[in-house]
C-alpha cells in the first residue's frame, strides 16, 4: 500500500458514515463549507438569517438530501418515487410552520402590501418528475404554528410529464405579459389556487407576486385582512429530481407602513402632566392589527400600547407619571422627549415621533 492512501480512504468512509446516518435520521452534516440536509430535518438559516432553506421531505421517507452551499442548493440524491409529491426542498422568507427568518417585513396583512418582487434562477435537469413552483401562504391571523389557514397560492414556473396542479383549471389570465392557467379548488378550511406558466422558464427576474396575489383576492381566494405569512420557491419532487437546483434567489416586501403618518392624540406637544394618563397614537387609516406601537421616554426602554377602539380605533397604554421627577424646571419636571414607535409584524421600525412633554411638581 502506497504512503498516504489509508488516511484518504479513511476520510471518505468517515464522511460517507455520517452521511448515511443523517440520512437516516434527518439530521445535516456541514463538509467543506456546504451543508448536506437529508429527510425531515429543520429548516437551515442563511444569508445571515434573511432566508431558510429546507429540505421539507414531507410526503416521503424514501432517501431524498439536497446540498446547501450559501443561498444556493442542489438536490444531490432523491429515490421519491411516490407519484404525489414527496418532498418541496425550497428557499423560503417569512414563517414556514412557525419557523421564520429575521428582519422579513412578514407577517403583512394583504391591505397594507404595496409590493412584493422576486427574482429566481434555477437548474431544470431532464430526468425526474417535479414541479418548479413558487408557494405563497396567507394565514387568516398574523402566526401560524402549523399549515396556514388562509390559502395556498403556487406559481408554477414549469412541471414536467402533464403534472397537474391540485383542483380544476377555471380560467387563463395575462400577468406581467405571460399567460397563466389558473387552477383552483375550495377545501374545508383553507384555499387552493395555482397560477401554470403557459411557457416554463428557468429563471424569473422581477417578478410581481403582487399581480397574483390581487388576482386571487379578486377571485375570493385571499381576503384583504388576511396574511401574508411567507414566499417560498423550491421544486416539488414526484420521481427522482436529482439536479434540481436554487443557482439564485431573492424576495423584497415593502408594505405602505411607512408612509402612513403617525397620529398622536395625546398628549399634545408642550403638555404639562400628572397622576396616571393615557398615551394614545395611532398609523393613520392603516388596521391596528397590521402593527405594533411602542412609547419611550429620552431614548429608553419601549413600552407596548395595546389595541384600543373607545371612541376611535388607537393603540394605548396607561403611564404613571409620578415618578417622572429627574429633571426639575422651576414649578414642572422636563422637557421629556416621549418617542412612539411603530413596528411591523415582524418587528422592523416603519414610523416614529417624538413630541416635548413635562410633568406638574
Amino acid at each position: 500500500m502506497l504512503p498516504g492512501i489509508e488516511p484518504r480512504i479513511s476520510v471518505k468512509f468517515t464522511i460517507l458514515v455520517v452521511l448515511a446516518v443523517c440520512a437516516i435520521f434527518g439530521t445535516s452534516v456541514s463538509v467543506h463549507g456546504q451543508t448536506e440536509l437529508c429527510g425531515r430535518q429543520p429548516a437551515l438559516p442563511v444569508s445571515d438569517g434573511a432566508y431558510n432553506i429546507q429540505n421539507n421531505e414531507f410526503n416521503s421517507y424514501a432517501h431524498e438530501c439536497i446540498r446547501v452551499d450559501g443561498p444556493t442548493f442542489t438536490v444531490t440524491e432523491s429515490e421519491i418515487t411516490s407519484g404525489a409529491p414527496g418532498g418541496y426542498p425550497s428557499i423560503y422568507k417569512g414563517c414556514h410552520w412557525g419557523t421564520c427568518t429575521s428582519n422579513s417585513s412578514l407577517p403583512v396583512q394583504v391591505s397594507t402590501l404595496r409590493r412584493l418582487k422576486s427574482d429566481w434562477n434555477t437548474t431544470q435537469p431532464e430526468s425526474g418528475d417535479y414541479v418548479v413552483a413558487y408557494d405563497i401562504w396567507f394565514n387568516t391571523t398574523p402566526t401560524a404554528d402549523g399549515r396556514p389557514d388562509g390559502a395556498e397560492l403556487m406559481i408554477w414556473l414549469k412541471s414536467t410529464k402533464g403534472i397537474p396542479p391540485a383542483g380544476s383549471k377555471v380560467d387563463s389570465v395575462k400577468i406581467g405579459g405571460t399567460t397563466y392557467d389558473v387552477w383552483s379548488q375550495r377545501r374545508n378550511n383553507w384555499n387552493y389556487i395555482a397560477y401554470v406558466r403557459s411557457t416554463p422558464t428557468a429563471s424569473v427576474r422581477d417578478l410581481d407576486l403582487k399581480a397574483f396575489i390581487q388576482d386571487a383576492t379578486e377571485r375570493d381566494y385571499i381576503r384583504n385582512d388576511w396574511y401574508l405569512i411567507s414566499v417560498e420557491a423550491g421544486f416539488e419532487l414526484w420521481h427522482g429530481g436529482m439536479g434540481l437546483a436554487t443557482n439564485a434567489f431573492s424576495v423584497r416586501v415593502e408594505n405602505n407602513l411607512s408612509s402612513a403618518p403617525v397620529k398622536i392624540w395625546w398628549p399634545k406637544e408642550n403638555a404639562v402632566l400628572t397622576g396616571v394618563q393615557p398615551f394614545k397614537a395611532r398609523l393613520a387609516k392603516v388596521a391596528l392589527s397590521s402593527y405594533r406601537m411602542y412609547w419611550s421616554v429620552d431614548g429608553g426602554e419601549l413600552n407596548p400600547m395595546s389595541d384600543n377602539d373607545t371612541d376611535w380605533d388607537h393603540k394605548e397604554a396607561a403611564v404613571n407619571f409620578s415618578s417622572w421627577t429627574w429633571r426639575g424646571s422651576g414649578d414642572r419636571y422636563g422637557p421629556f422627549q416621549v418617542t412612539f414607535t411603530a413596528k411591523d409584524l415582524s418587528g422592523v421600525i416603519v414610523r416614529q415621533q417624538t413630541i416635548k412633554v413635562y410633568v406638574a411638581k
